[in-house]
């Protein structure tokens, strides 16, 4: 019985030098947390300019039909 255990360990490391086994990538929260608040960034940044084009297509010389922004 020893002798199995001997022989799965010593076969398991010559597979593991054989092979590479690959780490996966982990985010850190940091990292993800500034993913996250860049994102809705860029959302923020999009609305604001959607409303403004709506704003010049909608312009007639007053401010009817106009949204803030």
């Amino acid at each position: 019985m020893p002798f199995f255990a001997v022989w799965c360990f010593y076969a398991g490391y010559k597979l593991g030098k054989k092979e590479q086994i690959p780490v996966p990538k982990v985010e850190s929260p940091k990292v993800k947390a500034e993913k996250r608040r860049r994102s809705k960034e860029q959302e923020e940044q999009l609305r604001r300019t959607n409303i403004l084009m709506r704003n010049l297509e909608n312009y007639t010389g007053d401010g009817k039909g106009q949204q803030k922004i």
